[in-house]
């Protein structure tokens, strides 16, 4: 298995494949284009056997999604270019605030897990912040809480029973779901006070990864839209395709 920061030589199409999208203007399709070897390095982990890879040659600043059977090898830095070592992701699309636990999770259910784990990252990347409350929700990073969120809106507004269409996209954005990579994290709302009278408090976001090791803490919508890029061109897809399914049930109820 492959870690964060690793070079690897694997095979896509995915960068042609947008490139055409953009500028072609033309019929050509996916199925159009084939798979060339590319070189790059993992910006994430996604699962056991897919990654989250910006290219570096032999184009740069592109991100795929790779599976292992399309990796071919991994590369020593040696084997690059001083500008292609020096290639980096723009902060833009970086997780803020990032804690790695270096302890084992405690507690006895999911939500008292993840707030443990948001305790400790809490404490030490933000410890002059006196927390108030924590609360745990539905989470935008979790495929079954983007799920259950929509077909929720659904049963809200009675569609399944006078709307056709739109039960046919609730089903057909499940295959979505299931066809789409990206790495998934628990939420909490973490309240904090904003001043030593504690009459009122702020509120961060926290994901917290499905192992319980990684923390990430978004403090105001800048962050969080930093984190939301940064899990990748999949979960773009799948957060579109639901936003547009929510605004057609939302103007058909």
């Amino acid at each position: 298995m492959y870690m964060k920061g690793n070079y690897i030589a694997f095979m896509t199409k995915q960068p042609e494949v947008h490139l055409n999208v953009m500028f072609g203007y033309n019929d050509l399709t996916e199925a159009d284009f084939e798979k060339t070897e590319h070189i790059g390095f993992i910006l994430s982990v996604i699962d056991d056997k897919t990654y989250l890879v910006m290219t570096v040659r032999p184009m740069e600043g592109f991100r795929c999604i790779v599976d292992n059977a399309d990796i071919l090898h991994s590369v020593n830095e040696n084997e690059l270019t001083k500008k292609e070592l020096a290639y980096e992701e723009m902060i833009e699309f970086t997780a803020p605030n990032v804690y790695h636990s270096h302890t084992g999770v405690q507690g006895d259910t999911l939500e008292e897990k993840c707030i443990n784990c948001a305790k400790e990252a809490m404490e030490n990347l933000f410890p002059n912040e006196e927390i108030a409350c924590f609360e745990f929700c539905e989470s935008d990073f979790l495929k079954a809480d983007l799920l259950n969120g929509l077909q929720g809106l659904f049963d809200l507004f009675n569609i399944k029973s006078r709307d056709k269409e739109l039960e046919e996209a609730c089903t057909k954005f499940e295959e979505i779901l299931q066809n789409k990579h990206f790495k998934e994290y628990y939420t909490l709302r973490v309240g904090v006070y904003e001043n030593t009278e504690k009459k009122s408090i702020y509120y961060y976001y926290v994901a917290i990864d499905l192992k319980m090791k990684e923390v990430v803490i978004m403090r105001n919508i800048d962050e969080r839209t930093r984190f939301f890029r940064s899990l990748g061109p999949d979960y773009d897809y799948v957060y579109e395709c639901k936003m547009n399914i929510t605004r057609d049930l939302l103007m058909k109820g």
